[in-house]
């Protein structure tokens, strides 16, 4: 696979006739938070733990940092995620067969574990 900043540049320079009128996902799998803890661990040796709490606690921390405006939209997007198809990427709004980032561009989207690893990222400071 192309190194990311070769592949930013030769992506730019497809220009349009190869790329217009395409949709091409940015994110990774879907992973719980569960999960996310697991990774972290696995990758950085580091112990974690995932504690959840309930939609209004999580909407009233969200609000508290970023403004009382945020707080339903946080909540909606939670629940969705919470049921959105596993076999579906972007959260479950399209098919996998959809993505062809990969053919088109040569890249795609970095898993959790792969990103923590290019990225040599530990956690916060």
């Amino acid at each position: 696979m192309k190194s990311l900043a070769n592949a930013k540049t030769e992506i730019f320079s497809l220009g349009p006739e190869k790329t217009a009128a395409k949709t091409y996902p940015v994110v990774g799998p879907k992973l719980s938070f569960a999960d996310f803890t697991r990774v972290f661990r696995e990758i950085t040796s580091q112990e974690a733990t995932f504690d959840p709490i309930t939609l209004d606690q999580w909407g009233a921390t969200v609000a508290a940092t970023v403004g009382k405006g945020y707080e339903e939209d946080i909540k909606q997007m939670m629940e969705w995620i919470a049921v959105a198809p596993d076999d579906k990427i972007c959260y479950g709004t399209r098919d996998q067969t959809e993505d062809t980032s990969y053919e088109d561009l040569g890249v795609k989207a970095s898993t959790l574990a792969d990103w923590m690893r290019r990225t040599a990222w530990q956690g916060p400071q």
